[in-house]
């Protein structure tokens, strides 16, 4: 039985396979760098006797530092700020010529950051807007915390929403589809 280790035979009891031997391939790479002369000189920008690795990192920093400024930042939003603001402003934008007539309730169940349970009572033109489930919604619209505010804001179409799962509607679907016609979005 022939037992093998690093270059020779192993000890007996021992599982570890062969490994070959590193090699020093560092002196080639070396003397590549050093007959290389003018061409190294011209391509880091240093003497031919300078190990061309060593200037390539550190002409590096000279590219990075010529990339383009960013045009514009892009702010961050606070979803639970946003959401806020939705509910305070949502009286003071229902339009009461759309809403003449109607008596309703929409209960909003928002869920992740920022989230909760809101409802919205409609009645005679005007709005009140409380946090907390109402007993008897006539609708309730419920989504992503997130993606209500991109359907508030327009980044994101009720429609598109509504066909990929993101806003699930429970009750009147009439009045769901006229709540883009009830508020303002100026």
């Amino acid at each position: 039985e022939t037992l093998h280790k690093r270059g020779g035979p192993y000890m007996r009891g021992s599982s570890d396979p062969p490994r070959p031997e590193p090699r020093s391939g560092g002196d080639r790479i070396e003397a590549a760098a050093g007959e290389a002369g003018d061409d190294t000189e011209a391509a880091f920008g240093g003497s031919g006797s300078e190990d061309p690795r060593t200037q390539r990192i550190h002409a590096a920093p000279d590219r990075l530092d010529a990339a383009p400024e960013p045009t514009q930042e892009i702010p961050m939003t606070d979803t639970a700020a946003a959401i806020s603001d939705i509910f305070t402003r949502m009286p003071g934008r229902l339009d009461p010529e759309a809403a003449a007539g109607l008596d309703a309730v929409i209960q909003f169940d928002l869920s992740g950051d920022g989230g909760g349970v809101w409802h919205c009572a409609i009645k005679d033109g005007a709005c009140t807007v409380a946090e907390g489930a109402h007993h008897a919604p006539t609708m309730t619209l419920s989504m992503e915390a997130a993606d209500y505010v991109g359907l508030i804001s327009g980044e994101l179409d009720g429609t598109v929403a509504f066909m990929s799962g993101k806003l699930r509607i429970d009750g009147d679907m009439g009045l769901a589809m006229k709540m883009q016609s009830l508020f303002r979005t100026d």
